[in-house]
């Protein structure tokens, strides 16, 4: 706590109450002595196994998320899919079947970039990459 902070006399009031009862040097006493009555058990962990029972919730909320997920991007294709048919005339299966493939193609493009910057980049050995760095630094 810093020097001027506004909590500084509301704690310190609080922590002579506590001694003045008596509360303060009783639990250091309780803390010092080791009084044991009050400590937990000495294995570790709990007695319940992580099986299908006990993690149900846990996968149902997953899976529930994964359902809303994809009717979300299903509804939101349907939505741009009937904007291209009010705007181009032609039917909502062709123009949703357009827009499916055209992102279909996106993302393989996309992972297919991925995939050769990193085969390009392990091709190349340690010092000519970092002599390449150091001359994009140097510009």
């Amino acid at each position: 706590m810093h020097i001027n902070s506004p909590y500084k006399p509301n704690i310190d009031k609080k922590l002579l109450q506590y001694r003045e009862e008596g509360w303060l040097t009783e639990k250091f006493q309780e803390w010092h002595a080791g009084d044991t009555s009050k400590t937990c058990s000495n294995h570790l962990g709990s007695e319940t196994t992580l099986g299908l029972p006990v993690l149900a919730g846990l996968f149902l909320i997953l899976g529930v998320g994964t359902l809303v997920s994809f009717v979300t991007v299903f509804l939101e294709l349907l939505y741009v899919a009937h904007k291209d048919n009010l705007r181009t005339g032609t039917g909502i299966s062709s123009c949703l079947k357009d827009r499916v493939w055209s992102k279909y193609s996106e993302i393989k493009e996309g992972w297919s970039g991925i995939w050769a910057a990193k085969e390009s980049k392990s091709d190349q050995p340690c010092d000519v990459m970092s002599q390449e760095t150091d001359a994009m630094n140097q510009n």
